[in-house]
């Protein structure tokens, strides 16, 4: 029995509605994280003179850091910290270190492949909202800057087009349109700091609609580029 078929298997013991990262999910993780770190690579020839890095972990000293700069914030835990899907890119510049990208890979259903084995559908899954976590804190830690470096690609079943999961993702876009490149996004002059999200969607009973790294690596490109720029110019 395939990975994929066990944890459907599975999730029917269990009753169903349960987020579950099978092969799937973890290759739409292993697309992101390529195109991380092709992006690092390309971003070192483009700007020779800047320096780049790599992390995996964001941790909560950090954010917290940035609200409290007074009063210093104790954890409960050691050391805590959150770990976006592609972890996060950053720049120095002028002895200062940015970050330019911060990025996730939301893959969610199950019930594309229950359809094709004659399999009784089951109840959507509640990953994605483990998303505005992050977001929250992503926002909490870059509210001294005039830009938001996370991204999220969203695919999966269940985020057919109309599709009660994709509502939950508005918030974070402030209810501006799903898609677009918000990195640097102002209205009447003021930046508003918004996460963009991208889906690609299929109905359960469509042949899937999932992520290339190509596809991946043009759009966060785009948005480390222009975030790049943005710190060099002001």
């Amino acid at each position: 029995m395939s990975e994929s078929a066990r944890l459907r298997k599975t999730q029917t013991r269990d009753g169903g509605g349960r987020s579950m990262y099978n092969a799937n999910a973890k290759q739409h993780e292993k697309k992101l994280q390529e195109s991380v770190l092709l992006i690092k690579s390309e971003l070192e020839l483009v700007y020779p003179e800047l320096e780049f890095t790599h992390r995996k972990n964001l941790y909560k000293r950090e954010i917290a850091e940035v609200v409290k700069p007074i009063t210093p914030w104790v954890p409960a835990s050691k050391d805590p910290y959150i770990s976006p899907d592609g972890g996060s890119l950053f720049v120095e510049w002028n002895g200062v270190k940015y970050p330019i990208l911060i990025s996730e890979a939301k893959k969610q259903g199950t019930n594309d492949e229950r359809y094709k084995e004659g399999l009784k559908k089951q109840g959507m899954g509640n990953g994605i909202e483990r998303a505005p976590k992050n977001a929250l804190e992503i926002w909490s830690y870059c509210k001294k800057y005039d830009f938001n470096p996370y991204v999220i690609f969203c695919c999966g079943c269940d985020f057919y087009d109309t599709s009660s999961i994709n509502d939950r993702l508005d918030v974070m876009t402030q209810y501006e349109p799903r898609g677009f490149n918000y990195s640097l996004f102002e209205k009447d002059g003021e930046h508003q700091n918004m996460v963009s999200i991208y889906i690609k969607s299929h109905h359960y009973k469509e042949e899937p609609n999932f992520w290339t790294v190509g596809e991946i690596y043009e759009i966060m490109k785009e948005i480390a580029i222009d975030i790049t720029n943005h710190i060099i110019e002001k």
